[in-house]
């Protein structure tokens, strides 16, 4: 019974060995989520949220660079309002993204890297409440948005991981800032 562990486990050691190395693929494709918390005057009125997202990365040989496309989400729920009941904040845009590394080696196994990038996205801010649908409809806008961070990525043959820290501001009326912070997997 032992040996269908240890076989199955130097097989996949042996795949993971003749796989070719995750730095070396010129297109990454990615999934992360994780929390999402509010700032300054946007905080006095959301809790912490939460966010996923899906891009595609793509690299250039021997370049410290790499450029991002992804789609995201973020939702973030009100703190209460006694006299209307909750309401939801959420995001759901698309974005591009420079990606710099700030290890020595661009193309190495791991390391940590610096991220700028800006994005439209459709605002959606309503309450689920019975208060008067003229005072809390959804908007639908969209709105502009950038976002600063810095990141760590470890590359274990064909499948990544990595964690960033970003500050967003989506350009509204009086603006709405967060710090999400996300772990994700690069294929």
């Amino acid at each position: 019974m032992r040996r269908v562990p240890i076989s199955l486990t130097a097989a996949l050691l042996a795949l993971l060995a003749a796989a070719p190395g995750h730095a070396q693929r010129p297109v990454h494709l990615g999934i992360a989520g994780g929390l999402s918390m509010p700032q300054g005057t946007f905080a006095t009125l959301y809790e912490t949220g939460y966010h996923g997202r899906a891009f595609a990365e793509l690299s250039f040989p021997a370049a410290p660079f790499r450029v991002r496309a992804g789609a995201e989400y973020e939702r973030f729920e009100s703190k209460p309002i006694a006299i209307y009941g909750s309401s939801a904040f959420s995001l759901l845009g698309a974005a591009a993204e420079l990606v710099y590394d700030l290890a020595s080696m661009p193309l190495s196994s791991a390391g940590p890297y610096a991220i700028v990038g800006a994005g439209l996205y459709r605002v959606t801010n309503g309450v689920e409440s019975d208060a008067p649908a003229a005072i809390y409809a959804p908007t639908g806008d969209r709105d502009l948005a950038w976002h600063i961070g810095l990141g760590a990525r470890i590359d274990l043959g064909p499948v990544g991981g990595f964690l960033e820290a970003r500050y967003r501001s989506v350009r509204l009326g009086d603006g709405a800032t967060m710090f999400p912070v996300s772990v994700g997997l690069r294929l």
